[in-house]
């Protein structure tokens, strides 16, 4: 028996170090437990029936059950093996903080005398070196500098586990022996890379190559090239950059507006010209049925066939029915028209608005952000007084990685930076997400929600391929396969409306007008709102 309760709790404990998905916002590690082994269960429920099963029928078989009738044998045996089974699993519950608490202290032992045992490296060349030479993508673990023990125990355990997961997690700092603190923020655990802090000395050299290979990972066959030239900007630099960006986003304005008025300009013309059009046909029906009687009695009093003559009747009010047909197309067209001369004449009003609001940048400049230089420069803006989250400037620098990767030149690219904006966006979050199990939300997210809503209709293989080879025909012509001819030319002042604007309720109004057509939930502005920007 003793042999049973063993083999029972050891499947138990080894269903922990199975990979796990991340379990929600649940922190009881009791009920995150109950969940995994249970999952694990329905996932083999067969077998699991089977084994549940053959240990009922061992169990019958015991002295102490023989002397029951069969029934209620199989009645004692089945309630005796539920009793048996849960106390194994709470003892395998308790077992694993137990050899969590081992595993921590065995770990921290060993950090303070050899750690070249557990397989870590700290240089920063060897790391990079390993980096480059690795057949798989590392596995990433953030943590804080003092829960250096816990991420080098889950890198070996496995960070995809349950017990690296949630176990270890849950053992407190003051049950694990201290270890001397390490001045490096990032270090490599066989083919995991820890990350502690984001200091600069690591943008210029790790954190690209780290970004590559997570961006490989995610496009798996496709060539990514590495690496570009990073450099840090300081305050001073950052603002001059943001102060020139903004003088080169008035430009782009100034070029939209002169689009805008322009297509107000078109709006005016075909609306007279339906007009005009309206005007002839209504002359033509007012004249019609005069001219329609004149010309049947003349072809009576000629003495033609009735036939013939009838004819003439029919002729004429065919024409006289097509002409009130093309009054009402006319009609509709000028409606749909004035609707579409109204957005562009508000969108002209916007694109105003937002050309005094970028003359008159300089102050609220964010202190962390990033920028692509063509043809291969990356540059980091990072505040070392107030850094942000890990997972956030990965983001960044994944971004921005991203631009560099999918840039062909500058004859070459997608015409709409909502798009080359959007896009890199949406797949900057999907390989973050991947890589950190965080969600992000820092730029762009009305363009990422839009992006996200199209991958329901464009398959995200045709957006990568429209991203990575800056096709904007087969981009336009996607668009317009799946949501109506002329969906992109309709929309674009509307796309390009929802990259100069900083006002959330501007966003909130043409994220939705575009969300409306492509079938997508309405956003909300608490959607906009990230940890450090607004939008």
């Amino acid at each position: 028996m003793a042999l049973v309760l063993f083999i029972i709790t050891l499947v138990f404990i080894c269903i922990a170090f199975f990979p796990i998905q991340p379990l929600g916002t649940f922190q009881n590690p009791f009920v995150l437990y109950l969940i995994h082994e249970g999952e694990f269960f329905y996932t083999y429920w067969k077998a699991s029936v089977f084994l549940f099963l053959v240990f009922v029928v061992l169990l019958s078989r015991a002295p102490h059950h023989r002397k029951h009738p069969v029934k209620r044998r199989f009645i004692f045996s089945f309630i005796h093996s539920l009793q048996v089974t849960v106390m194994c699993f709470m003892f395998a519950f308790v077992t694993l903080f137990f050899i969590a608490f081992l595993h921590l202290n065995s770990v921290a032992l060993v950090m303070n005398s050899n750690p070249q045992i557990l397989g870590i490296t700290r240089d920063t060349n060897e790391i990079i070196r390993k980096l480059k030479t690795a057949n798989r993508t590392p596995e990433i673990i953030i943590t804080e500098t003092d829960k250096e023990v816990f991420a080098i125990a889950a890198a070996a355990a496995g960070k995809e586990t349950f017990y690296g997961r949630y176990i270890l997690s849950a053992i407190p700092k003051f049950f694990v022996w201290p270890v001397q603190h390490q001045k490096e923020s990032i270090f490599l655990v066989n083919n995991t890379v820890v990350i502690t802090a984001v200091l600069p000395v690591d943008v210029h050299r790790i954190n690209p190559i780290i970004a590559n290979l997570l961006i490989k990972h995610y496009f798996w066959g496709r060539h990514i090239k590495s690496f570009p030239q990073v450099s840090l900007m300081d305050k001073d630099e950052y603002s001059v950059y943001r102060a020139d960006d903004a003088k080169k986003k008035v430009a782009k304005i100034d070029e939209t507006i002169q689009q805008v008025l322009g297509a107000v300009s078109n709006s005016n013309t075909a609306i007279e010209n339906n007009k005009n059009t309206i005007t002839q046909i209504q002359n033509f029906l007012n004249n019609a049925t005069e001219l329609r009687d004149s010309e049947y009695k003349q072809c009576l009093a000629a003495r033609s066939a009735q036939r013939d003559c009838n004819d003439i009747l029919n002729q004429s009010n065919k024409a006289v029915k097509q002409g009130k047909l093309d009054i009402s197309e006319s009609n509709l067209q000028i409606q749909s028209l004035q609707k579409q001369r109204a957005i562009y004449q508000d969108s002209e009003n916007f694109f105003k608005t937002q050309k005094e609001r970028l003359q008159t940048v300089g102050e609220n400049i964010p202190l962390e952000s990033g920028n692509f230089e063509p043809p291969d420069t990356i540059k980091i803006a990072y505040d070392t007084k107030n850094p942000n989250p890990v997972a956030d400037y990965f983001a960044i620098v994944i971004h921005e990685y991203l631009h560099y990767a999918s840039y062909i030149s500058e004859e070459q690219k997608l015409t709409d930076l909502f798009f080359e904006e959007g896009l890199t966006e949406y797949f900057t979050r999907r390989v973050t997400n991947k890589s950190f199990d965080t969600e992000i939300n820092i730029s762009y997210p009305a363009h990422a929600k839009i992006i996200s809503e199209m991958t329901k209709m464009i398959t995200e293989s045709e957006l990568a391929e429209i991203y990575f080879t800056k096709d904007q025909e087969a981009l336009e012509k996607a668009l317009d396969r799946v949501y109506g001819d002329g969906f992109y030319k309709k929309n674009q002042i509307v796309f390009e409306s929802l990259q100069y604007t900083t006002d959330r309720k501007e966003v909130i109004k043409h994220a939705n007008s575009i969300m409306s057509q492509i079938g997508g939930t309405p956003l909300m502005e608490g959607e906009l709102v990230s940890p450090r920007n607004s939008l």
